[in-house]
């Protein structure tokens, strides 16, 4: 949740890009202090007023979107 004041410019759409492209792998990978300080950089970028590298970078790496089936669902479906 974005504090008020500041949804104008990070977006809820900018804190998905970085949670998702940024904390979640470094998180899983271990590096948790690496997740943060990333993450801190890409609000602050965006926060300056460049979100368009974040953008490109959410667009080259899209998340699953949850339509996909999950292998187990499918091994149980057959």
């Amino acid at each position: 949740e974005v504090g008020y004041g500041l949804e104008g410019t990070l977006t809820d759409l900018h804190t998905k890009l970085i949670i998702e492209n940024d904390m979640v792998p470094a998180f899983r990978a271990g590096d948790f202090s690496g997740g943060i300080s990333k993450a801190v950089d890409d609000m602050v970028m965006v926060l300056e007023g460049n979100p368009e590298e974040l953008e490109a970078r959410g667009k080259r790496n899209p998340a699953d979107d949850g339509t996909s089936i999950d292998p187990i669902v499918a091994v149980f479906l057959i």
